[in-house]
């Protein structure tokens, strides 16, 4: 074997012994290798109906039903994915509010994360939420307008929410939950309607839900 071969195979140790070194400090340093998330502890369906109050000029409370997945990890809480369908009776204070017939059907899709404070086992159970939902919010004209040199029977605007708040389960059986949760939250909209109005004309507001929500495990 040349000096160059036998220089070469000494330098491939050294760095093999250095980096066997350096992994081994990181794991004393940081406790050992990174830890993935703990495995999922229970799974939930839940259903939720709600009432709630909207500090605008435009909306005359909002009323709605949701269901959802919900997914426990111990110590890292609940995580919720959700669908809400919302109605909300308009008040007339526009040109347009004075065209639409009724109301206005929000449908929202949300994603919110729930911290304990109170320990899974125990009969009543506590926690703090908070989320982030996309609403698209849809009515019908009374009688078909003029935009753009079209005329539109139905139109609709997205949005954004989000809100915080509390919760209180009142019933923990090892396959039912049974609660009440009550959030504030605040509304965007994002860009124009489908159909041209912008967005300026609808108020963003805030709101309080109160929601009365049963949940049954399925893992």
């Amino acid at each position: 074997m040349g000096a160059d071969s036998m220089t070469g195979s000494r330098v491939h140790k050294r760095i093999a012994t250095r980096t066997l070194v350096l992994g081994a400090g990181l794991l004393c340093a940081t406790g050992g290798p990174a830890h993935a998330l703990p495995p999922i502890q229970s799974q939930w369906v839940f259903a939720a109906g709600t009432r709630g109050l909207a500090w605008t000029e435009d909306f005359s409370g909002i009323s709605g039903i949701g269901f959802g997945l919900s997914t426990v990890r111990e110590d890292y809480g609940r995580v919720d994915l959700q669908f809400t369908y919302a109605y909300s009776p308009l008040e007339t204070i526009s040109d347009l509010n004075s065209r639409i017939d009724g109301g206005v059907n929000i449908f929202s899709f949300g994603i919110d994360y729930n911290a304990f404070t109170t320990p899974e086992h125990t009969f009543i159970g506590q926690y703090f939420t908070a989320g982030l939902a996309y609403n698209n919010m849809a009515w019908k004209y009374t009688e078909p307008v003029e935009i753009e040199d079209t005329r539109v029977s139905r139109d609709a605007l997205s949005g954004a929410e989000l809100y915080v708040g509390v919760g209180l389960n009142f019933a923990q059986f090892e396959w039912l939950r049974l609660g009440l949760e009550l959030t504030p939250g605040y509304i965007i909209w994002l860009g124009g309607s489908n159909r041209g109005f912008e967005r300026e004309s609808f108020d963003r507001f805030y709101n309080l839900k109160l929601s009365a929500r049963a949940a049954i495990r399925i893992r």
